[in-house]
């Protein structure tokens, strides 16, 4: 082996290793959950969610139970449909915002009865929630 070959083969290395390191940590999944306490036991609410790339699709979600959703930092909009209740295009994450719910990497969002509404669990203590219609 030549004495260059020698010698590209660290830098090779290193750069491999810088582009890998770079992606990792801009590419840093987020998950976002969603739980129904809106409904009874034995109806659905049906989420509809879309991001800047792309349709998610729609999700029937019973009571008590946990949507999720995992994608790389982009925004994401979700639409929820239920008997007697509806929320239309709701940001769920939005990264080039400054609001508290949107620098999360696992942000937790509740669907609650009235006068509740769709709430961002900011702590275990603190939420911040948005009224719906119907």
């Amino acid at each position: 082996m030549s004495h260059f070959n020698k010698n590209l083969s660290p830098l090779l290395l290193l750069a491999l290793f810088i582009n890998v390191t770079t992606f990792s940590m801009n590419a840093q999944a987020v998950k976002i959950y969603i739980y129904n306490y809106v409904t009874t036991h034995d109806k659905l609410v049906t989420i509809h969610c879309d991001t800047e790339m792309g349709d998610l699709g729609s999700f029937n979600l019973p009571y008590d139970r946990k949507y999720e959703i995992e994608i790389n930092p982009m925004k994401v909009a979700c639409d929820f449909k239920w008997d007697g209740g509806v929320l239309y295009y709701h940001m769920m994450y939005n990264p080039s915002s400054n609001t508290p719910s949107d620098k999360c990497t696992t942000c937790v969002w509740l669907l609650r009865p009235k006068p509740g509404g769709l709430c961002y669990q900011k702590s275990s203590s603190s939420e911040e929630c948005y009224t719906y219609d119907g």
